[in-house]
């Protein structure tokens, strides 16, 4: 659950972190940012390469897509969902829609084909999770924007 209110977040990621520190946070297992992110070549590649962010974002943006990840979303990563012919609900970014079959990339970059689906379509949310900050500190959260503000 999260301890502070967005405003709260937003006033802690002031830009005075230290990179080094917060590309430590980024790189950290638990904060699971490679496992979809990737920054020069490291890290999955289920949601956007970070190594430019710095460039294409602001501040009030990066804290945004982690604080808020639902509240933009991009149409290139645009979640799809499957529910497959048992009924179990599957979500993942949509690679091909055939006659009689439907391939999803999961989350863990694998791709995975559907046959005869029960139904499929967009996401209304982010595929990336709500709540991130929970496993980091305020101070970790400051670092790791400033980390991702001077990815140029």
């Amino acid at each position: 659950e999260r301890t502070k209110s967005e405003e709260e977040w937003r006033a802690i990621a002031d830009g005075s972190g230290n990179e080094i520190r917060g590309k430590l946070v980024f790189q950290r297992a638990s904060t699971q940012c490679l496992l979809c992110h990737q920054v020069e070549g490291w890290g999955g590649n289920f949601g956007p390469d970070l190594s430019y962010v710095g460039s294409s974002k602001d501040r009030e943006q990066l804290i945004t897509a982690i604080l808020a990840p639902s509240k933009e979303i991009s149409p290139e990563w645009q979640g799809w969902y499957v529910t497959d012919q048992h009924g179990e609900r599957h979500e993942g970014r949509q690679i091909d829609v055939g006659y009689d079959d439907v391939e999803l990339m999961l989350s863990d970059g694998k791709f995975k084909s559907f046959k005869n689906p029960q139904s499929y379509g967009l996401v209304t949310t982010s595929l990336m999770p709500d709540g991130l900050e929970t496993n980091m500190t305020a101070e970790e959260f400051n670092h790791l924007i400033t980390y991702l503000m001077s990815l140029k």
